[in-house]
């Protein structure tokens, strides 16, 4: 992934992440769509497949955030 961009934590976002706001925030919105994909019939293959993929792409839109986050407060913390 790409890093350099320019942007960098100011300490109010670092205490949200301190805080972990941002993993709670991607939990509900997580879990709120685990609850749809679950409450879905059975036969509405079409709707599962799309919501069980949001979920992924949900998923690694979190993990590169992570990798960011982590490389700004490295960056930060030179």
């Amino acid at each position: 992934m790409k890093v350099g961009h320019g942007i960098w934590l100011s300490d109010r976002v670092k205490e949200l992440l301190d805080e972990g706001t941002l993993k709670q925030l991607f939990k509900i919105v997580e879990d709120d769509m685990k609850g749809e994909w679950l409450s879905t019939p059975p036969d509405a293959v079409a709707a599962r497949e799309q919501i069980y993929n949001q979920l992924h792409a949900l998923n690694r839109v979190n993990l590169k955030m992570e990798v960011l986050l982590n490389e700004l407060m490295f960056r930060k913390d030179d």
